[in-house]
């Protein structure tokens, strides 16, 4: 969708809002660390059942708590984050015809509209990105040179990875849902939302880039273009 509208609204600095992305990214990352430290903790207890070994109903009990808080713990800064992510991507959006740029095809609304379109939001929040990165150039300073500026590597690599992540968790919480689990199936499990937590830092740690790459890019082109 093309952004038509005539008026340009003023540069506003999304620093502050880029600094909360990256604080709640890395509170993330240190409870997926905490998370696949649980998990390995559960792998040993479902081994040991495995094997023949015989666990306390204590023993079961403090592991099923200790993950259900530890899970609940990651939705709660999964939606914070998303939440914050949103509103900087919005800002991020914002600023670019104030940033000089002309031609965009997409809008600040459907910046974020787009993350919540089934199907679309699989692939279009990375093109909002790329447009964002390209067009936040501190280098190009005209309005349209920035369409035929390259991409960092960065974002795909970022995309691609939450992509896996979400895709290898949604698969293990249809797992969980089916019901009925075996001791087997459970340790299948366990290794599943390990990995998804594995890609999940990897996920955050880029997005974390991407991010700070955005807003120091924004902030300096902002910079040039106001300096007499």
């Amino acid at each position: 969708m093309t952004n038509t509208t005539n008026f340009i609204t003023p540069f506003a600095s999304g620093h502050s809002r880029a600094q909360w992305v990256k604080i709640l990214l890395l509170v993330g990352v240190v409870l997926d660390l905490i998370a696949i430290v649980s998990g390995y903790f559960q792998i040993d207890l479902l081994s040991k059942v495995m094997a023949g070994q015989t666990i306390t109903e204590a023993e079961a009990a403090a592991n099923d708590s200790r993950q259900q808080i530890i899970g609940i713990l990651q939705v709660l800064a999964f939606l914070t984050t998303t939440i914050f992510f949103l509103m900087w991507f919005h800002r991020a959006h914002r600023n670019l015809p104030a940033l000089g740029a002309h031609n965009l095809r997409f809008s600040p609304g459907w910046a974020v509209g787009y993350c919540f379109i089934p199907i679309v939001s699989l692939y279009r929040p990375y093109q909002v990105a790329e447009e964002i990165w390209k067009a936040s150039d501190p280098n190009l300073t005209d309005e349209s040179s920035w369409q035929t500026a390259n991409t960092s590597p960065l974002l795909g690599w970022w995309w691609g990875l939450f992509l896996i992540s979400g895709f290898v968790g949604n698969v293990v919480v249809r797992m969980t849902l089916r019901g009925g689990q075996t001791v087997s199936d459970l340790l299948t499990m366990s290794w599943g939302i390990v990995t998804s937590d594995g890609l999940s830092i990897v996920a955050a740690i880029l997005a974390i880039f991407v991010v700070k790459g955005i807003d120091t890019r924004q902030e300096e082109k902002n910079k040039r273009l106001i300096r007499p």
